[in-house]
């Protein structure tokens, strides 16, 4: 009988020193702090929609565009892989998150792009996932919502 998902053990993604955390902040064009290091949003899922943060790169032309940064790192998805490690140390990370990130990390694929695929839709499931929200200590119940001619008190 197999064990559920949350009951596999997954590898973990590699530490990341400082050097490498201001690096990948330099990748993404965070804004600087006073002291010199990347200004990174304090939150987990801020930091993890970082991954589709548009980022301005030159084109094989010469001129300069804007690409999602997963979409200019997809090819080098060892780097999109560093970025999940950084996300995941956060501490207010939900555990189902992390799971999600790691295996769409560790699954095996044919090519660059199809872990580049695999990558964006975990990025995409950890946002709207029932779980993780659950574990994010949001409401997943639709709540009355209260209408102008009723009286606050």
């Amino acid at each position: 009988m197999p064990k559920p998902p949350e009951l596999i053990k997954l590898p973990r993604l590699p530490y990341l020193p400082p050097v490498e955390i201001e690096g990948l902040g330099r990748m993404l064009q965070l804004e600087s702090k006073p002291d010199g290091t990347c200004n990174w949003p304090e939150d987990w899922s801020g930091n993890l929609t970082l991954f589709f943060k548009e980022i301005e790169v030159k084109s094989v032309t010469g001129r300069n565009v804007f690409l999602p940064f997963s979409t200019h790192y997809k090819k080098g998805w060892r780097t999109l892989i560093k970025f999940f490690a950084y996300v995941m140390t956060l501490k207010d990370m939900p555990k189902m998150a992390q799971r999600i990130l790691i295996h769409s990390a560790v699954k095996e694929s044919e090519t660059a792009l199809e872990k580049h695929s695999f990558m964006v839709e975990a990025v995409q499931r950890t946002l709207y996932d029932k779980d993780v929200l659950m574990e994010d200590k949001w409401t997943t119940e639709p709540t009355a919502v209260s209408t102008d001619e009723e009286e606050v008190s």
